[in-house]
């Protein structure tokens, strides 16, 4: 009988508030999951996008292969077409 009784005032208490229970559960899942969004925004950006030590130093093979290279307006050759080519677009 006991029971019984503890379950009845249960029920009548949910019953009687469960607007208040449901908006105050409703807050704290929303309190949370934007504490937890500042959290990890915060996080993100608290980190060095860049790293501190970058190498800054070019090694001599890097070195010469840009010395070699050359201006796109510098003739280096000439153009040298092959013989015995037909040109269709010449009447």
């Amino acid at each position: 009988m006991k029971g019984s009784i503890n379950t009845s005032v249960i029920t009548n208490f949910i019953s009687k508030h469960h607007p208040f229970i449901f908006t105050v559960s409703i807050l704290l899942i929303i309190a949370g999951s934007v504490f937890s969004l500042y959290q990890i925004v915060n996080d993100v950006l608290s980190k060095p996008i860049l790293p501190s030590s970058s190498v800054t130093s070019f090694d001599s093979e890097t070195i010469e292969k840009i010395q070699k290279l050359h201006d796109s307006d510098i003739d280096t050759a000439t153009l040298i077409i092959p013989s015995g080519r037909y040109n269709p677009f010449i009447e």
